[in-house]
Formats: C-alpha cells, structure tokens, sequence
C-alpha cells in the first residue's frame, strides 16, 4: 500500500511494525487484560446476592430477638432478682460492716488485756524479796512448790525467831517447819 511516490503512510508503517513484532504485542495485550481491574457491583446497583444475604440476615436477626432474646432477658432478670436477694439478705452490707465494727473492738479490748498482762509487777528491792518474786513470777509451778515454803522462811526468817508466837498462828502465817 504504497501511494503513489513509494512512501508508506503512517497507518501502515504502525500495522508492519506490529506484525514483525507479533509475540510481543500479545504478550503486552495479555499483561494488560490481567491488569486492567475487573468490573464490580457497586452498592447503587444492589445485586440478587446483596438481598438474598440481607434477608438472611435479617432473619438471624428476628430469630435472635424474639426466639432467644426472650429467654435472655428472663435470664438476666433472674440473675439481677439473685443478686438482689444475695446483696439484702444474704449478705447485707450494714451487717458486715457492723460485724467488722464489732470485731474490730473485740481486738481492741484483746490487745489491751494483753498489754495489762505485760506491765511488770516486780515490786521487790531486796535481794531475798527479789529471788522470791522471780520465782512466783516465773510462771513455772514446780520450783515454787517445791522451794517456796523455803524461800519464805529464809525472806521472813525473823518471825520464825520469835518464841512469843503461838504455833497455829505460825502455821496459818505459813512460818512453820515441817
């Protein structure tokens, strides 16, 4: 298709180019098929699949509300009825609070018995009267049976050397030996 001087027009140099350049062109009409973005439904034009999925949606939904809604709202009134029970009279909170009130001064009364129990009483300042209370205060009964007759008369001895006493007065003083 050469006019009439010999010289190919634009057309047709572009179409020659093309066929000796075949494989290319289809593969480059190929790479552009794959990447041009297929078309879409949009949201303006709803397809049959968009309201078949909404009505099954929506009666999930129905089934959720009437059917298993009902029996979770009587559940969840129970439970509040419960808890409300639970809070009143089970465990009300005004008498755990004076409980703990209560216990708090029982405690209080405990640990000022206890420090009435700690106060020392050793009122003895004489060595004799001194030995005698460490032993009475020692909170260990057997010495003081068996040594306190004797560490009485050693601390009083000199009641003991008095002859004007009578005997039973001596013995209720605890001054007589055995």
């Amino acid at each position: 298709m050469k006019n009439s001087q010999g010289v190919l027009t634009r057309a047709e140099y572009v179409w020659c180019w093309l066929r000796s350049r075949k494989v290319s062109v289809i593969a480059l009409a190929l790479l552009l098929l794959l990447l041009v973005p297929q078309s879409s439904n949009s949201q303006f034009i709803p397809s049959p699949c968009c309201a078949l999925l909404s009505a099954g949606l929506s009666s999930v939904t129905n089934a959720i509300s009437n059917v298993v809604g009902h029996a979770l709202n009587t559940i969840g009134l129970s439970l509040s009825s419960i808890e409300s029970f639970q809070r009143s009279i089970v465990w009300p909170r005004d008498l755990i609070d004076e409980a703990r009130a209560f216990v708090g001064s029982v405690r209080g009364t405990f640990n000022q018995v206890r420090d009435i129990g700690q106060i020392s009483v050793a009122s003895a300042t004489l060595p004799i009267p001194q030995r005698f209370e460490n032993r009475l205060l020692s909170g260990d009964a057997g010495p003081c049976r068996r040594k306190v007759h004797r560490s009485w008369i050693d601390s009083v001895g000199i009641f003991d050397s008095i002859p004007r006493r009578p005997q039973h007065v001596r013995c209720l003083c605890g001054l007589h030996r055995q």
